[in-house]
């Protein structure tokens, strides 16, 4: 993670080539997520002292310049990351913020897109979907928010609903590309 930390874009990078050379000068915002989700992690349960101040370091650096992610599952991740960090510093404002300003999203965006028959974040369900309810509901249980936690809930018995086959008595897991 430190060498894929790019100072100049205050984000990390995703893809390297063979030849051991950076692809781009910032991953995705998902890929961003998924870093501070791990950092997060390290942050609450670190093996040692150094992984906690290179993870927290490194979470600092980057927190503020995901402000502008407009990937819901972008803002999973970090919300989780979050919630971590905070479990460990949990006066630190700027990453309370943060987390807030994504759990209000997330919940925004699924009241947008919710109606009788649909519960869901987006007008489609695609690929790596439990991790949206259960940032939601991490948020409402760490905020003391009933509505995140029902919206969570909610959204997670529509999707595992919609994914058992109650024939087949098994699970079908929708990827990248549909079911």
């Amino acid at each position: 993670l430190l060498h894929a930390y790019n100072p100049a874009a205050g984000l990390f990078r995703n893809f390297m080539s063979f030849e051991r050379t950076w692809q781009e000068d910032r991953g995705s915002d998902e890929c961003n997520g998924r870093v501070l989700f791990t950092l997060g992690y390290m942050i609450k349960n670190p093996p040692s002292d150094s992984y906690l101040r290179i993870s927290k370091d490194l979470f600092d650096r980057t927190i503020d310049n995901t402000r502008v992610f407009t990937s819901p599952r972008a803002w999973a991740y970090i919300i989780m990351g979050c919630i971590f960090y905070l479990s460990r510093f949990s006066g630190a404002r700027e990453v309370k913020g943060v987390c807030k300003m994504f759990s209000e999203k997330l919940s925004h965006l699924y009241l947008e897109n919710t109606d009788e028959k649909w519960r869901w974040f987006e007008q489609e369900v695609c690929y790596n979907n439990a991790i949206l309810p259960q940032a939601l509901i991490m948020a409402g249980r760490f905020f003391k928010n009933k509505e995140y936690v029902s919206q969570g809930i909610e959204s997670l018995i529509w999707l595992f609903d919609i994914q058992y086959d109650k024939e087949k008595k098994h699970i079908s897991l929708v990827g990248n590309d549909g079911w």
